[in-house]
């Protein structure tokens, strides 16, 4: 018999817009630095991670939200995911129905969706923990 399962429908993080109005007045120029000052919600997350870190007290890193916890998560699932199965996902890229960039995000998504199995306290205690371990390193 299959076990009760939760299944909750994924939250998806608002973006920020990325475009800004300009006056007429506006030269190009403060309009390029005003668009390089913005940042992708992974490039906050790693920021606030890294400030964190650098205060080195897991309090801190209970502050990040769910949002910032959940991409900080991805993103360490992925690299430890491509580490760990580095030689199977080289033979799934080298088959012969392997089709380019399609296959490619099929295979990213599929992947990505690891992280579904574990709650947010979970993954908070693993971005927890990957902090210390690289403070420490």
């Amino acid at each position: 018999m299959a076990p009760n399962v939760d299944t909750k429908p994924k939250r998806q993080k608002k973006r920020k817009s990325r475009t800004q109005v300009t006056s007429d007045g506006e030269s190009s120029s403060d309009e390029e630095r005003r668009e390089t000052e913005i940042d992708s919600p992974a490039e906050q997350a790693e920021e606030s991670v890294e400030g964190v870190r650098g205060a080195g007290s897991s309090v801190g890193l209970k502050a990040l939200s769910d949002g910032d916890v959940q991409n900080l998560f991805t993103k360490y699932l992925m690299q430890r995911a491509t580490i760990e199965l580095a030689d199977d996902l080289n033979a799934i890229r080298e088959s012969d129905d392997f089709k380019g960039v399609s296959s490619l995000q099929l295979l990213v998504k599929a992947l990505e969706q690891g992280n579904t199995s574990f709650t947010t306290d979970e993954q908070r205690r693993v971005v927890c923990s990957a902090a210390k371990s690289k403070d420490t390193s």
